[in-house]
């Protein structure tokens, strides 16, 4: 139903601009739409793929034109407006119970640089101003799916995707690749053990030995029952 949907106003909003922008620009709006949403959501939230951002930044766009712009004159009318909001809280409602988690994160950013392109294709004397919020958001996103993920990551379950990542890492002998996701997974969960040691057995297999041992400690630290990291730590000492 959530792809349907998805696809369906895709293909709506995408026609009607289209139409009047063409297929390059049009194009270009809905990778916009769609990199500046989904990095968002990944930074702040869980993340995934999908097209939720790139529709609801196509609504936010339409809705603008369509007050601003002669050419897109009852492009959206009332009762897709609130579809739209209503299925926004929907989803909001869907994930916090847990009977569907949606990218929520991506249906606002979307929403946002809709509603500020709209502004910035008709509001000329504003262009400038509107098109660096627009840049400040997106490069916003690329940072945070990145370096600054561990500082502004927003979900309850942040590190347990670089975790994962980071043990598919160790067992396929990418060692330095395993090292990153597993320093990224300590600091976004600072108190599990088992991404310790195995940051720990990460910078071991690097060569970083004293920092190998720092992480052996502390999973030991927060685990001091686990005969593993022990015997991790003895062994750090003994060389």
């Amino acid at each position: 139903m959530h792809l349907a949907f998805n696809l369906y106003w895709l293909w709506i909003f995408g026609t009607v601009l289209e139409r009047i922008f063409g297929h390059s620009k049009t194009a270009l709006l809905i990778v916009l739409f769609s990199v500046g949403s989904t990095s968002l959501d990944f930074a702040l939230d869980r993340g995934g793929v999908g097209l939720s951002g790139a529709g609801y930044g196509l609504f936010g766009l339409l809705w603008v034109l369509s007050a601003r712009d002669e050419r897109f004159r009852d492009a959206i009318d009332q009762r897709t407006v609130k579809l739209f909001v209503g299925w926004f809280f929907l989803c909001i409602i869907t994930t916090i119970s847990g009977v569907y988690p949606v990218a929520n994160v991506a249906h606002a950013a979307g929403a946002i640089l809709g509603i500020l392109t709209g502004y910035a294709l008709t509001l000329p004397s504003h262009r400038l101003q509107l098109s660096a919020a627009i840049v400040a958001i997106f490069v916003f996103g690329i940072w945070g799916d990145t370096l600054g993920r561990p500082i502004v990551n927003l979900s309850t379950k942040v590190g347990y995707e670089e975790g994962k990542w980071g043990y598919d890492a160790l067992i396929a002998g990418r060692n330095e690749e395993a090292v990153r996701w597993f320093h990224d997974a300590v600091k976004l969960r600072p108190k599990e053990p088992t991404y310790w040691f195995n940051l720990g057995i990460a910078y071991h297999r690097v060569g970083n030995l004293p920092t190998a041992m720092a992480a052996y400690r502390r999973a030991h630290e927060l685990e001091p029952n686990n005969s593993d990291y022990a015997k991790a730590v003895e062994d750090s000492n003994s060389k």
